[in-house]
C-alpha cells in the first residue's frame, strides 16, 4: 500500500508545483552556493535562473506552465499502470517516466531564458 502511494506522490508533486509556480514562483535564494538555499529546496536550479530575480521567477512560471499538464498525464498513467500492471514492474516504469516527464521542459525553458535575457540576467531590450 505505501509503495502505491509513493507512486503517486511525484505526480502529485508536479501538479502541486505546476499549480503554484505558475502564480506564485518560490522566493529567489539568498544562498545561492548552498545546495539547501532555504527550507523548501524544490526549485529550478540552473546556471540561468540562478542569474537574477527576474530569470529566476520567469524560469519558475514556465516551469509550472509546463509541469501542471505534464503531472496530470503522469498522474493519469500512474493510476492506470497501478491498476493494470504487476506493482513492481509498475513501480520501475513510473519511476522512468516520472524523470522524463520532470527533465522535459529543462530545454524549452533554457532556450526561452537565453533569447529572453543576457548573460547578467537582465531583460533584452526590444522583448
Amino acid at each position: 500500500m505505501l509503495l502505491y502511494l509513493l507512486l503517486l506522490l511525484i505526480p502529485a508533486m508536479m501538479i502541486g508545483c505546476g499549480l503554484r509556480w505558475r502564480r506564485k514562483p518560490p522566493k529567489y535564494p539568498k544562498h545561492q552556493d548552498t545546495v539547501f538555499g532555504g527550507i523548501f529546496f524544490i526549485d529550478y536550479r540552473t546556471e540561468w535562473a540562478m542569474k537574477s530575480i527576474e530569470t529566476w521567477n520567469y524560469s519558475h512560471i514556465c516551469y509550472g506552465r509546463m509541469m501542471l499538464p505534464i503531472g496530470i498525464v503522469a498522474m493519469v498513467f500512474s493510476i492506470v499502470g497501478i491498476i493494470l500492471l504487476p506493482l513492481m514492474t509498475a513501480a520501475k516504469w513510473l519511476i522512468v517516466m516520472d524523470i522524463i516527464g520532470i527533465s522535459i521542459p529543462y530545454f524549452s525553458i533554457e532556450k526561452k531564458l537565453k533569447q529572453n535575457f543576457d548573460q547578467k540576467g537582465r531583460w533584452k531590450e526590444g522583448l
